[in-house]
């Protein structure tokens, strides 16, 4: 009885050392991945990473790249009057440190993907005169960037162009599509009211928040001192974001925020 009490010791104290190991392993696994996930990606070395899906589709870095130098620029601009020697701290007041602009710019990538396919399923081409002013629109894009933006390009300019491209031909379906529901085209912008009915009623959309939430908007084309003179951090946080799009914001409260007026409405 005394060896058998002594084993059944023994056996305990063996299986409660690994309890406690596999806890501890636990812990430093659980650990090791959270300050993964909450590392910055250079962008331009993840430019073939999704930042969503939508109907199997990934929405990559590079496909975002058009969008990212455009809120970049847009919103430098305006800290650089707010406060000209700390521009940083402006997208910290306006954007909660660019968890907004970052929302907007994935958003405004889904929405033209979707409306582009759609462009090239029903055979929609630009007319010559067309052609002529997204060309012009091409032009003024580059000449309205900062300096240091066009040294700071996220990919090359063939690839932004053609993202330009394709944001011209998703429009020209936007206005055909509202034309034929009989409603105004700013409706099915990216963050109106029907196309919000539309995406959730017919399209499988899924975010990656791991990639996405990992890019520092505000310091992919332009740069800022490290400490923030507000708050003394750069970087947003996006945690929050749901991975699904939960719910259809209500029609009365819809808000238009594109900052590119269409070249078909």
């Amino acid at each position: 009885m005394k060896n058998l009490f002594i084993k059944f010791i023994k056996s305990s104290r063996l299986r409660w050392v690994l309890i406690l190991a596999a806890v501890a392993a636990f812990v430093v696994w659980s650990g090791y991945t959270g300050f993964q996930e909450h590392q910055i990606y250079v962008y331009t070395d993840h430019l073939d990473e999704a930042a969503a899906w939508v109907d199997g589709d990934a929405i990559t870095l590079r496909d975002l790249s058009y969008y990212v130098l455009l809120e970049e620029c847009i919103i430098e601009k305006e800290a650089r009057i707010y406060n000209p020697k700390s521009s940083k701290d402006y997208w910290n007041i306006r954007d909660d440190g660019s968890a907004v602009v970052r929302r907007t710019i994935r958003e405004m990538g889904v929405h033209d993907h979707i409306f582009y396919q759609k462009a090239l399923e029903e055979g929609i081409e630009l007319t010559p005169e067309e052609e002529a002013y997204l060309e012009n629109e091409i032009q003024d894009f580059w000449m309205d960037l900062l300096d240091e933006q066009l040294e700071r390009l996220p990919t090359d300019r063939e690839t932004i162009n053609e993202e330009i491209r394709r944001k011209a031909l998703a429009e020209k379906y936007q206005a055909k599509l509202a034309s034929e529901m009989g409603i105004a085209g700013v409706r099915l912008s990216w963050d109106g009211y029907d196309y919000k009915k539309l995406l959730m009623a017919e399209h499988q959309y899924k975010k990656n928040n791991k990639v996405w939430n990992r890019i520092r908007i505000s310091e992919v084309t332009i740069h800022h001192d490290k400490v923030n003179f507000i708050n003394g951090h750069n970087l947003g946080d996006d945690s929050s974001e749901d991975e699904e799009i939960k719910a259809i914001p209500d029609e009365e409260n819809w808000i238009d925020r594109m900052h590119i007026r269409s070249m078909f409405e």
